[in-house]
């Protein structure tokens, strides 16, 4: 436990400090005020990408059970995937409301959105609430960015999944997943 020493009289009444403590002690609680809006701000934002992004993909896809023209037995399966990700994203942001240090469903829920790839028989894209894309085409030094602030699911097999060859990752999910991650370590180093 740290302790402050500062200078200066004290009475009954007030605590005077000099003007060098009182400057220190000024700039510590400026800089605990800014630490503290950082960690809400990082909190409002993990919890809207996996809370809102994730509970409004769900509604999204939960409509498109009924669609009787896509009545495939392939297409069902993967619309249940898609439905068990964002159940799996939705938990753990209801979770780290409750309960925010480090738990394997945040970082499960977090880290299945940073892969995004295109290749033969096989297509897989998933975001919620944002993207930033960036994806390396089959020419060596071709890549493109895609970004939008909505959620995108993307399972193709089999031919439906057609077109080049592409490999990417989701830099927002990447973001978001830094951002949990300083915030967890920081929580955890406020405890001792």
């Amino acid at each position: 436990m740290a302790t402050i020493q500062a200078r200066g009289q004290f009475t009954a009444n007030n605590f005077v400090l000099d003007r060098e403590t009182g400057s220190t002690l000024r700039a510590i609680l400026r800089f605990q005020c800014k630490r503290q809006m950082l960690k809400t701000s990082a909190r409002f934002l993990i919890i809207l990408v996996t809370v809102g992004g994730g509970f409004t993909s769900f509604l999204e896809l939960a409509a498109q059970l009924t669609d009787s023209k896509s009545a495939n037995a392939l297409y069902f399966v993967l619309l249940w995937i898609g439905l068990a990700a964002y159940s799996l994203i939705t938990a753990a942001g209801l979770i780290f409301i409750h309960r925010d240090r480090r738990t394997r469903t945040m970082l499960a829920a977090l880290v299945i959105q940073i892969p995004w790839f295109n290749v033969p028989e096989l297509q897989y894209h998933l975001s919620s609430a944002a993207y930033i894309t960036l994806v390396f085409g089959p020419r060596l030094g071709q890549a493109e960015w895609d970004a939008s602030l909505d959620s995108r699911v993307n399972l193709k097999v089999g031919s439906a999944a057609t077109g080049d060859w592409n490999v990417g990752i989701n830099l927002f999910a990447l973001l978001v997943l830094f951002i949990w991650l300083l915030y967890t370590m920081e929580e955890q180093g406020g405890e001792h």
